[in-house]
C-alpha cells in the first residue's frame, strides 16, 4: 500500500522521475504474492492508484546498500531491519510514521483481520507521513543537485 500511495505523491508533484520506490518485507510467506484485494480496492478508491503489480518480496542484504532510505512500518519491522543492517546503513532506517510530526503513535496497525476500513483507515495514517518523507527526499535531492 504504502509504495503505491508514495509513488503517486511523488508523481503527482513531478519528482517521481528522480525517485525509485520499492517495497518488502521482514516476514514474506508467500513471495511474489500481490497485495489482499481489500488493500488493492482502498489504494484505487482513495488515491486513484492500482497497486496490481506490487508483489511480495522478503527484504535482503543488498537492499541496505542499493537503497537510500529503509522505511518500516512498526517497530517489529523495524527491529528484524535493523538487526540485518549493516552498521554503515543504520542511518537509512526509520519507522514510516516518524515522517509525520502530527503522529501520536509510530506503529501502523495491521488491518488483515479486519474489513476494508481498516484497509482505509491505514492509509489515512500513512498519506501525512509519506507526504513527510517525500518532502524529506526531495530537499534532499536539491541540496545535491
Amino acid at each position: 500500500m504504502a509504495q503505491g500511495i508514495f509513488q503517486a505523491i511523488i508523481e503527482g508533484d513531478g519528482r517521481g522521475r528522480n525517485i525509485f520506490v520499492d517495497s518488502a518485507g521482514t516476514r514474506v510467506s508467500m513471495p511474489g504474492r500481490a497485495p489482499d484485494p481489500r488493500a488493492r480496492t482502498a489504494v484505487e478508491l482513495h488515491c486513484g492508484v492500482k497497486i496490481d503489480r506490487v508483489r511480495a518480496r522478503a527484504v535482503m542484504q543488498e537492499d541496505f546498500q542499493r537503497f537510500d532510505y529503509l522505511i518500516a512500518v512498526d517497530s517489529d519491522n523495524f527491529w528484524h531491519m535493523e538487526s540485518m543492517c549493516p552498521e554503515s546503513c543504520t542511518n537509512k532506517l526509520s519507522l514510516l510514521l516518524s515522517h509525520d510530526p502530527q503522529a501520536s503513535v509510530y506503529d501502523l496497525p495491521d488491518p488483515y483481520y479486519g474489513s476494508i476500513t481498516g484497509f482505509e483507515n491505514l492509509i489515512l495514517m500513512m498519506e501525512p507521513a509519506l507526504e513527510g518523507l517525500s518532502t524529506s527526499i526531495c530537499s534532499g535531492l536539491e541540496k545535491n543537485s
